[in-house]
């Protein structure tokens, strides 16, 4: 029996290896106070949003008419959203942040968001100690596509906390099953990689 459910295991993880990813890739430039939108569906936009004071942007993913970010409960750490930050924040300036860019996840349904978004929020609101251990046990499990921002070139006058403006590249990968629809342009990649 043992073994069965092993080589039931082993079966179900080659299926989701087999079935591939698919990436589409988008650039732009950005004004500091200014906002960025890329829809990656007819109903689903990634976002730079702008920071306060010309601090940068926050990368969010979100429906068409909602706030909802789907990227919150997937990213680490789930309080701040300090992964989701390409400007200055939690002790770096938006110059050293702009060096790296920044690879956010996000999950892939209106489903997804409402049951991880709820466990994320039950977690930070928890009084027990393990909560957080669940749930960071839980991360890895969770269907998400993942969105790089590269930055080729910023705005490097003035305070190293403020940005007047980025070009930059981006690339979203997803499962080969994620219904997007549209005009994106999507290509087979193998998952886990794509995000250059």
């Amino acid at each position: 029996m043992r073994l069965g459910l092993i080589l039931i295991a082993i079966l179900v993880s080659s299926v989701a290896n087999a079935q591939g990813c698919k990436k589409a890739s988008f650039e732009g430039r950005v004004e500091g106070g200014e906002s960025y939108r890329f829809n990656m569906t007819p109903d689903l936009k990634v976002s730079l949003e702008p920071l306060k004071s010309n601090w940068g942007w926050q990368v969010t993913v979100s429906p068409k008419d909602s706030t909802d970010d789907w990227t919150f409960p997937v990213n680490m750490p789930l309080r701040t959203g300090e992964s989701q930050l390409l400007g200055t924040g939690y002790g770096t300036t938006a110059r050293e942040r702009l060096k790296f860019g920044a690879e956010v996840k996000f999950v892939l349904t209106t489903a997804d968001y409402a049951r991880y978004s709820k466990l994320a929020a039950e977690t930070l609101e928890s009084s027990r100690p393990e909560a957080a251990g669940e749930y960071i046990r839980l991360l890895p499990k969770i269907p998400a596509g993942v969105i790089a921002i590269n930055v080729q070139e910023y705005d490097q006058t003035g305070s190293p906390e403020t940005v007047a403006w980025m070009r930059f590249k981006g690339s979203i990968v997803v499962p080969e099953s994620f219904d997007q629809g549209g005009d994106t342009r999507w290509v087979s990649v193998p998952c886990g990689k794509g995000s250059d």
